[in-house]
């Protein structure tokens, strides 16, 4: 079956267009929608991915968060800043989600993005010389802090 005709399937409904632009639907996962932004159907196994925009990994990754899925909610997002790296909501979020779980150089490499984008923000500014020491002092936090942009996908 190909993709076009899964779709119809799946969604229900004959179209009489087939391009790209319509196969770009509203997929529900555990009660929610959301808006995928690409399909592709690798023609080996059969497989279909669906790859979700930023706003979209963020809701998820909030509801993940919200129930303690903490590491869930981190891999979805470094999708996400791959996506969206100009995203300081996106930055906020992953801080969130890595200064509970102690990596405090990741955490770091988060807030300096952030002051990227918010130059004037003083929360960021406080959080970043409170954190700078800490990267500063233990090796753990810097070779995290190092290792981030791989991390996240940025190199």
């Amino acid at each position: 079956m190909g993709i076009i005709q899964f779709f119809k399937k799946l969604f229900g409904g004959e179209k009489e267009k087939t391009n790209e632009e319509e196969l770009k639907k509203v997929v529900k996962l555990g009660g929610e929608s959301y808006l995928f932004k690409e399909v592709s159907e690798e023609k080996g196994d059969n497989q279909i991915n669906l790859t979700f925009g930023s706003k979209d990994l963020m809701q998820m990754a909030v509801k993940l968060k919200n129930k303690g899925e903490l590491f869930r909610a981190e891999q979805l997002l470094r999708d996400g800043v791959y996506e969206d790296i100009n995203n300081a909501e996106l930055w906020w979020l992953l801080f969130g989600i890595a200064e509970p779980l102690n990596r405090l150089g990741r955490a770091y490499f988060c807030i300096e993005q952030i002051i990227r984008l918010e130059p004037e923000n003083e929360f960021a500014k406080e959080k970043i010389i409170e954190l700078k020491s800490l990267v500063d002092k233990h090796l753990n936090y810097f070779v995290e802090y190092k290792m981030a942009p791989e991390f996240y996908k940025l190199k």
